[in-house]
């Protein structure tokens, strides 16, 4: 019976462990672009879309308005429409895009 006790209280603790988040590439791709608002202290709120990230800082980066949307808008195409063809194409057009994103005040 302890050993079975041991066993269940291993269990338990086992599932307690932080699991790495698994990620596609289209997200990865975003949070690198999200980071690039870090120096100016502006986050992206876990329960704000990233439509509604792209308003508050297109608000925030005036000039910066079209950059955000267009990168706004590949993430999305890639994350949630079932597009097979030309995905890759928006792939690397939004890598290149975050890539080339620079912030400036």
């Amino acid at each position: 019976m302890a050993a079975g006790a041991l066993t269940l209280l291993l269990l338990y603790f086992w599932q307690l462990v932080p699991r790495s988040i698994k990620r596609s590439e289209a997200q990865a791709q975003y949070l690198r672009f999200v980071k690039k608002f870090k120096r100016f202290k502006i986050e992206k709120e876990a329960s704000e879309t990233p439509k509604e990230f792209a308003r508050r800082t297109a608000a925030s980066f005036p000039e910066h308005a079209i950059e955000i949307n267009h990168i706004t808008q590949n993430y999305y195409r890639l994350r949630y429409n079932d597009i097979a063809e030309g995905r890759e194409a928006t792939f690397d057009n939004l890598k290149i895009l975050v890539k080339k994103f620079k912030l400036k005040r």
